[in-house]
């Protein structure tokens, strides 16, 4: 299989960070979430990245100019053999996101991003946000199974676990009501363009990502 983009998009708290390195790795592409790109922003503490805590800490979606330079200064970094093995990105959250990333992708010689769209409801997304913690320190996250859940440390570096500040109740509300509005207009970007799976993303983690591969798999085989 040559190689190829991913990008998984849903609403906070479907899945999109697990189910992209499970998926990353199985076909070995370079694994971007776009989420850790803004807290490496916040943590640089630069103009821009004060913006994005801005709207990190109201719940709002970081608007297209932040997400856009992120990622475009991200791959530019890259070499060009590591730019050749392909990407999966979680999560874009506008259509001018997707638009400027596959005109990103065409001055690499990519192809179009395939847009796996994980489904949860509401409650779900509120359900799962509740439970999770984040490192402090490396911005990891710890669902309730993880082993490093309960001492409050994290694993990986040993800082503080705490709860998201865009995880509290009220501001997932308020996140799930502005994804609402954003995703019909990249839902669409993608589906036009043939190139969205969209998977039921309330089963087990396992079940969900054999799925992933199943229509990842049967796509690739039709091209």
């Amino acid at each position: 299989m040559s190689p190829f983009v991913i990008t998984i998009i849903g609403p906070p708290g479907s899945g999109k960070g697990t189910q992209g390195k499970v998926v990353a790795q199985k076909y070995n592409l370079n694994h971007i979430g776009v989420g850790d790109l803004v807290r490496q922003l916040i943590v640089l503490d630069t103009p821009l990245g004060k913006k994005a805590k801005d709207n990190y800490d109201k719940g709002v979606p970081q608007p297209d100019e932040i997400i856009i330079q992120a990622v475009k200064e991200k791959i530019e970094k890259m070499s060009a053999s590591q730019r050749k093995k392909g990407f999966l990105f979680d999560t874009f959250l506008s259509f001018n996101q997707a638009k400027a990333f596959d005109e990103v992708l065409k001055n690499y010689d990519l192809p179009g991003s395939l847009a796996i769209y994980l489904n949860i409801s509401a409650d779900t997304v509120i359900e799962r946000t509740e439970k999770r913690l984040i490192c402090s320190k490396c911005g990891a996250v710890f669902l309730s199974k993880d082993p490093a859940y309960n001492t409050g440390k994290c694993d990986k570096c040993g800082g503080d676990l705490m709860v998201r500040s865009d995880d509290k109740p009220e501001v997932v509300r308020r996140r799930i009501e502005e994804y609402k509005s954003r995703m019909l207009d990249l839902k669409k970007y993608y589906q036009d363009r043939k190139r969205l799976i969209v998977i039921n993303g309330e089963p087990a983690i396992e079940e969900i990502h054999k799925d992933i591969i199943k229509k990842i798999n049967e796509f690739h085989k039709t091209k």
